[in-house]
């Protein structure tokens, strides 16, 4: 390290003794540093020169730490930069303290570490190195005008300052090719990525295809049969129709033969009281038989009292008897007659009556099956509407799957289209 004594001011110039300086240059011999160090001849007689100027850079530290900032008026863009990730104030702490170290004598990986690693953050935020190297120029012409008193000075500053913005470049020649590997492995993961993604993509594409076709084939299925179904719906639509008719054509059958049971109901009801007036009228006539047989009877006792005279009263007699007989014995059969047709016509009447019930409760069914015919014709009519409407959804179905299906091509071409750029990258 240097050390400089400050002697007495004499106005404004600081007269400085020189006294032993020691300075060391300990860079490894194996790094491109050492071997740049050696080209512009940055040598310990350097650093001595540099070490005899830093009581000059302290005492004008502040109007070259100023004067580097200043340059940026020129450069907006950069000092917008400077303001998101930090502050002008801290940035000039830091140069401030990074100029007196150039001028300490001393140079080792420390120090070139410590520069290496400020020129990567540097690169990091995007920091063109032309501003950086602009900077360096600005500040070193400062350090000409502000510190420098002799040749081998300038020549120091200006070699310093050369091996500053060497060790600058370097570093964001190592950033660039850091971005450059990380941008490769990025470009070729993005591209195994794109092409895993577009194979996949054409994969599913494909199987989007093969579903949207068999899809639409079942689609078509199911609207052929909805087609068939509207058909055979409207077929027993129609069936419903004719047997709602025929109920309605046996419901008023059934009426009209419940009329005539009604009717021949009372019929047998006036032939059950003809019955009885026979029956009255054969009783007349048995009774008027009866009294015949017993005129006759003792019509032929006063023939047979008469003798001779009576012989022709007594066959007249015997011949009223003979009628009587014959009459009281056809009484007998029509009273038989009569009431077997009286007992027939208490059977028909019964026979009529449930007849007459039967009718009623077939017209009572007749009329429920009249009006399951009537359900069931109303829900064919609804079937039928329902069918055509599912007809209908089907078709803008399998209109829908076309357009999927184009949708599924294009997707499978794009596919390609994102493959072959992938291939390109």
């Amino acid at each position: 390290m240097a050390w400089f004594n400050r002697s007495k001011k004499s106005g404004d110039v600081a007269v400085l003794e020189r006294e032993e300086v020691k300075v060391s240059i300990s860079i490894d011999q194996d790094t491109d540093f050492y071997r740049q160090s050696k080209m512009i001849h940055l040598n310990e007689q350097t650093l001595r020169n540099l070490a005899s100027l830093q009581a000059n850079v302290e005492t004008h530290i502040d109007e070259l730490v100023d004067s580097f900032y200043a340059s940026m008026d020129h450069a907006p863009e950069l000092l917008a930069m400077i303001e998101q990730h930090s502050t002008i104030d801290r940035l000039k702490q830091t140069l401030h303290k990074h100029i007196i170290e150039m001028f300490e004598g001393t140079i080792d990986d420390a120090f070139i570490q410590k520069r290496v690693k400020i020129a990567h953050i540097h690169a990091s935020i995007g920091l063109q190195p032309k501003w950086y190297l602009a900077a360096y120029s600005a500040l070193q012409d400062k350090m000409f005008e502000r510190v420098a008193e002799t040749i081998d000075q300038c020549r120091a500053i200006a070699t310093m300052i050369s091996f500053e913005q060497q060790l600058v470049l370097e570093a964001f020649e190592m950033e660039i090719e850091s971005n450059r590997v990380r941008e490769k492995e990025i470009r070729d993961t993005l591209d195994t990525y794109i092409t895993g993604k577009s194979e996949e993509l054409g994969a599913i594409a494909q199987e989007t295809n093969a579903s949207m076709e068999e899809m639409a084939k079942q689609a078509e299925s199911i609207t052929s049969n909805a087609e068939k179904g509207t058909i055979v719906a409207k077929e027993s639509e129609s069936s419903a129709k004719d047997g709602q008719e025929r109920m309605q054509s046996l419901e008023k059958v059934m009426e009209g033969t419940t009329t005539r049971v009604n009717q021949i109901d009372r019929k047998m009801t006036e032939l059950s009281g003809f019955s009885k007036e026979i029956q009255d009228i054969v009783g007349i006539v048995q009774g008027i038989a009866d009294e015949t047989n017993l005129l006759a009877l003792n019509a032929a006792i006063e023939a047979a009292r008469a003798g001779e005279h009576g012989k022709g009263f007594a066959i007249v007699a015997d011949e009223v008897r003979k009628l009587s007989e014959q009459t009281k014995n056809s009484v007998v059969k029509v009273r038989d007659l009569t009431n077997k047709t009286s007992q027939g016509v208490s059977e028909n009447t019964r026979l009529s009556k449930e007849i007459s019930s039967g009718i009623e409760e077939g017209n009572e069914y007749v009329h429920q099956v009249r009006q399951a015919f009537e359900q069931i014709l109303s829900n064919m009519t609804r079937a039928v509407d329902r069918n055509q409407s599912i007809e209908q959804d089907l078709t803008q179905f399998t209109k829908v799957i076309a357009e999927v299906s184009a949708a599924s091509e294009q997707v499978s071409v794009t596919a390609e289209e994102l493959l072959d750029h992938a291939k390109k990258l």
